[in-house]
């Protein structure tokens, strides 16, 4: 009908004055493609297609409006195949907006068929065109072509703008090729091209995500030499990258700098620096940040609450939570789902089930529908008080609002229904789970093995167990200890001891260590050799028993077997029980003969250093001198650094001497917890004379060790030696960073 109501207009403007006609339907179709509606853009289509027919041809201009109407390229070339067929020959307007298609629909190899066209009708190569192409090329990741296309816009003598290699430097950065992209920059830069401020900003982008932040910053400063005034957007890179790499301090920092060069703050920067925060647990901070926005008239978004309350609602601080939700609606900032469900959680995990509920009920009336985690917290925490008949309420509800329950829905009513013995219910969701395509996880089987072992039915748990293995779901240690027990109690200690057996290879820890006793002797007696695994399973749980003589057996054993003592040593200190019975154990092993080495000693030592038991670490250090053990560089460092801290540090430089006469060279972290020690009591000199003899003997120091020179100098005023001191990092190809900067910022700012 619309085609046909076209047709006339054209056909009526036949019989009148061909230029008004033409002009008049030339005139239409311009408002048809500002309307930007299907309706609208078929009428044009129609008219432009009767204008082709008749002898009023459209203009050139016409056809590059319709031709950048759609919004598809398969449109835009349809119509381009039929303009050429009419016999209109494109300008260089057409072509770009061939081009532009092409390009943001990354079909390049179309874009370059483009290029030769434009060449062939005679118009030139400009570096706008090509600037299209790189753009297209970088948005598919063809950066090796793009690399190659840049090299042939130099060979066609064309000037390339900042717009040809900051297009070429993000795509660069988002292949993760940063070092080409900086190559680009100092290349560009030495032709003579300088680079602006977005250029800087993608290339600190590209640094940060590559977890090179401290390469960023300096870019910074040489924004400013340049020149350049960084934006909200090269702050909140930084600030960015500064926060992933958990220097949320420096991030602070360079907060405070941008509001001093006179850089606003927005949203996003709050945003950043408060999700840093509260990923570092400081709740003061964030908050305050919070007062901050208010104060700088910054609205607060829904991803601002939402961090605030998920970081209260993790402390346990739900009542804080909630106020801020209220404050939410205060200022007009609408809660979302994950606002809703982070609430849910903290009320949940706070035994506030039917405050929850209300919640549910405020998310419906706001529009909002719960999503598979809303529910699946619910689900959970009513089952685990009990209240199955309301967890299967909602999971009804759920499905009946189109949300599809997941594998943790399923696990919760699993539990609930078990625990409360209705075996035919979790049957049938199981089977529920499998309409849905769903596979029972470990925590499902472990669930549905518990229940069968407690009602001694372990032959259908051991079928469980076995159906698990072979669908590739890897048992955890809850379904063995809960399989060893169920066979032991049935006697059938050979079952239980070949699952022991399954146990050590894959590292897990059995607790019942009566059980895994026994199941050891018998491993004995059939030529079953233990591993370190085994060893370290008994030893823990019977130390946790305090049964010192058979640990102690076991220790004489592993001496006479393939298993390292050292090894088991460290890991109990670490992890297996408290400190003051590792270092009883230690006591142990001297009165059996079994003497620990250089690691073992090296673990306790920073355990003793770490509890501000500085005095037994010294004492641990001249007994392992006694029965002739070797201290290692890393043995110094750890009682050096103990020592630094405790406020010895006369004891800590004779230490250095003891390194120097058994013959081992101490590293730059030697050096530099000691110069750090120094200079914090001003002992200067002394300081810069460590690091004399650390460049004498051979010791390279690092960005760390210059920091501290560099900072020490500067508030002791000596800010020449400072200077020349960061000339010398340069010099040795460090770059400083931001810690680098501070101090003399400071210092240089009381001074004026």
């Amino acid at each position: 009908m619309l085609s046909t109501a076209s047709s006339y207009v054209v056909q009526r403007r036949r019989d009148s004055d061909p230029i008004r006609a033409k002009r008049e339907i030339e005139r239409r179709i311009q408002c048809c493609c500002q309307m930007k509606t299907d309706g609208g853009l078929e009428e044009a289509l129609s008219l432009f297609e009767g204008m082709l027919k008749s002898s009023h041809k459209p203009s050139l201009s016409t056809c590059n409006l319709l031709l950048g109407s759609f919004e598809r390229p398969d449109q835009a070339s349809s119509l381009y195949k039929t303009m050429v067929t009419a016999g209109i020959s494109p300008d260089i307007q057409i072509l770009h907006t061939l081009l532009r298609y092409f390009c943001q629909f990354q079909m390049t190899h179309f874009a370059f068929g483009v290029i030769g066209l434009t060449q062939k009708l005679g118009y030139p190569l400009s570096v706008f065109l090509l600037n299209m192409v790189m753009g297209g090329l970088c948005k598919e990741g063809r950066v090796g072509r793009a690399m190659e296309h840049f090299d042939g816009m130099e060979n066609h003598k064309l000037s390339i703008n900042v717009f040809t290699f900051t297009t070429l430097i993000n795509g660069l950065c988002k292949a993760h090729k940063v070092e080409e992209a900086m190559a680009i920059l100092k290349a560009v830069g030495k032709k003579g091209c300088q680079p602006n401020v977005v250029t800087y900003t993608v290339l600190m982008d590209g640094l940060c995500k590559g977890g090179r932040t401290e390469e960023a910053m300096p870019l910074l400063e040489e924004m400013y030499s340049n020149g350049l005034k960084p934006d909200v957007f090269t702050f909140n890179t930084l600030i960015n990258g500064l926060c992933k790499a958990d220097k949320v301090e420096e991030a602070l920092v360079l907060h405070k700098e941008m509001e001093k060069r006179g850089c606003q703050p927005n949203v996003v920067t709050y945003n950043t620096l408060i999700d840093g925060i509260c990923k570092g647990g400081i709740a003061e901070e964030a908050m305050s940040l919070l007062e901050e926005m208010h104060h700088s008239g910054l609205t607060p978004n829904v991803f601002t609450y939402n961090t605030l309350m998920n970081f209260l609602c993790k402390r346990n601080k739900v009542e804080e939570a909630l106020a801020l939700h209220k404050e939410m609606a205060k200022i007009g900032s609408q809660p979302n789902v994950v606002t809703y469900t982070t609430l849910i959680d903290g009320l949940c995990k706070d035994g506030r089930t039917k405050e929850t509920m209300a919640l549910l009920e405020e998310m419906h009336h706001n529009g909002l529908n719960p999503n598979v985690v809303t529910y699946s917290t619910l689900i959970s925490a009513l089952c685990k008080k009990n209240q199955v008949e309301e967890a299967l309420a909602l999971h009804k509800e759920m499905k009946n609002n189109g949300c599809q329950p997941n594998i943790v829905t399923y696990n919760a009513l699993i539990d609930g229904l078990c625990k409360d013995g209705r075996t035919k219910e979790t049957m049938a969701l199981l089977e529920e789970m499998g309409h849905n395509g769903l596979n029972p996880n470990v925590v499902t089987y472990s669930t549905l093995i518990s229940v069968l072992c407690n009602r001694n039915k372990v032959e259908e748990a051991l079928a469980l167990h076995k159906e698990m293995e072979n669908k590739g779901c890897q048992p955890d240690v809850v379904m063995y200890n809960t399989l060893i027990d169920g066979l032991c109690k049935g006697g059938r200690t050979k079952d239980a001891m070949s699952l022991l057996e399954e146990i050590c290879p894959n590292g897990l820890n059995p607790n019942k260590v009566q059980e895994a006793l026994a199941l050891h002797k018998e491993m004995g007696q059939m030529g079953c050799q233990p591993n370190i695994v085994t060893y370290r399973t008994l030893i823990g749980g019977l130390r946790k028993d305090g049964r010192t003589k058979e640990t102690m057996a076991l220790l004489e054993e592993m001496r006479a077997t393939m298993a390292d003592i050292n090894q088991m040593l460290s890991h109990i200190a670490y992890s297996l029980m408290a400190f003051e019975e590792a270092m009883s154990l230690l006591e142990e092993m001297y009165d059996n003969g079994l003497n620990p080495n250089v690691v073992t000693y090296g673990t306790l030592m920073n355990l003793l250093c770490k509890r501000n038991k500085v005095e037994e670490a010294v004492t641990l250090h001249q007994k392992m001198g006694k029965i002739g053990c070797q201290p290692s560089v890393v043995t110094y460092n750890t009682l050096i650094d103990g020592l630094c801290k405790d406020g010895r540090i006369k004891e800590a430089r004779a230490l250095l001497g003891e390194v120097y006469h058994n013959g081992l060279n101490p590293n730059v972290v030697t050096y530099s917890t000691l110069m750090n020690t120094l200079f914090q009591r001003n002992m200067v000199e002394e300081s810069l004379a460590l690091h004399k003899e650390m460049g004498k003997r051979g010791c390279q120091p690092d960005v760390v060790t210059y920091n501290t020179l560099i900072n020490g100098l500067y508030d002791g005023g000596r800010i020449e030696e400072a200077v020349s001191l960061m000339g010398d990092m340069y010099h040795n190809g460090l770059k400083p960073d931001v810690v680098t900067y501070d101090t003399p910022i400071n210092v240089l700012c009381k001074r004026n």
